[in-house]
């Protein structure tokens, strides 16, 4: 019976909310930002990892987490100033 499956249910819940979260971040926001932000996941999902569940935190997995963080900032700045 995998619907009676906790996990499952979680994982499902967690979708739907995240599935929320993203129509209302497109109805206050542009795609193209928008799209971009949805790439901190990444960066959350390493930072999680490493703090909660001890995994290794490796220099390319930093380098690329910066990576991420400035294009995201660069894209941002890029849009306000184009709005102004």
């Amino acid at each position: 019976m995998a619907f009676a499956s906790l996990e499952i249910w979680l994982s499902a819940s967690s979708l739907l909310i995240a599935f929320l979260c993203w129509l209302a971040i497109l109805r206050h926001s542009s795609l193209g930002p928008a799209f971009a932000a949805t790439s901190l996941t990444l960066v959350t999902v390493v930072a999680a990892s490493a703090f909660w569940l001890g995994e290794p935190f490796s220099l390319a997995e930093g380098l690329g987490s910066l990576l991420i963080l400035s294009g995201v900032f660069l894209l941002q700045d890029f849009t306000a100033r184009r709005q102004r």
